[in-house]
């Protein structure tokens, strides 16, 4: 399963919370980014259990971070190059 949680961190913390992020098990990707939210992760977990717990150490243990959004895929479709 596939997720990806969008994150809205405190000022000038973007740069610190990507490389918190980068350090949880599931976390398979994190990115600064433009708009209503500062950081997207992506998170890749075997149940909707794992992915509870990312999301609880995103929210509780990652200083800076204020709030959090969570889309979960449906299906996934990629192209091969």
């Amino acid at each position: 399963m596939r997720a990806y949680i969008l994150i809205v961190v405190e000022p000038r913390m973007e740069e610190e919370v990507v490389k918190k992020l980068k350090k949880i098990k599931g976390i398979v990707e994190a990115e600064q980014i433009f708009g209503e939210y500062d950081v997207i992760a992506i998170a890749e977990t075997e149940s909707i259990a794992e992915l509870s717990r990312i999301i609880d150490k995103v929210r509780s243990k990652t200083k800076g971070v204020i709030r959090t959004s969570t889309m979960i895929t449906k299906e996934s479709y990629r192209r091969l190059r």
